[in-house]
């Protein structure tokens, strides 16, 4: 994958990003991109890795480091819960850049099955044939 775009004049912007995403059937995901960002000299390396550890859990972690700017970016970790009626994640991040921390807690409702029936508007609105 990749994109970018350009300014079409002396000293404009420039980026550029591309990456390869890789989904193996041991239920491990991987992603390696690169992003290049000028004039600000950043040629950033991004790596991604995604496991499921079960049925129900899956675990990832991400790291990005700028080569041009020579410093670690961010870094995370995220653990998913899938159960019958929530999807729940908590992870937590430190981006370097700005010296900061942070937290995730995500909570999303599974609203493929509803009451056993196949989702649809009838069965949001109770009106049953």
């Amino acid at each position: 994958m990749s994109n970018g775009w350009f300014e079409p004049y002396e000293g404009g912007s420039r980026y550029w990003n591309a990456g390869v995403y890789l989904n193996r059937t041991d239920r491990t995901s991987l992603y390696l991109g690169y992003r290049q960002t000028d004039p600000l000299n950043s040629k950033a390396v991004s790596l991604n890795l995604g496991y499921q550890l079960s049925h129900r859990y899956y675990v990832a972690a991400g790291a990005s480091y700028d080569f041009g700017l020579s410093q670690a970016l961010s870094n995370s970790l995220t653990l998913t819960r899938t159960g019958s009626d929530l999807t729940v994640t908590v992870g937590v991040t430190y981006t370097a850049f700005v010296n900061t921390f942070g937290f995730q807690f995500l909570v999303v409702p599974n609203l493929a099955l509803l009451n056993g029936n196949q989702f649809s508007s009838q069965s949001l609105t109770g009106n049953r044939r």
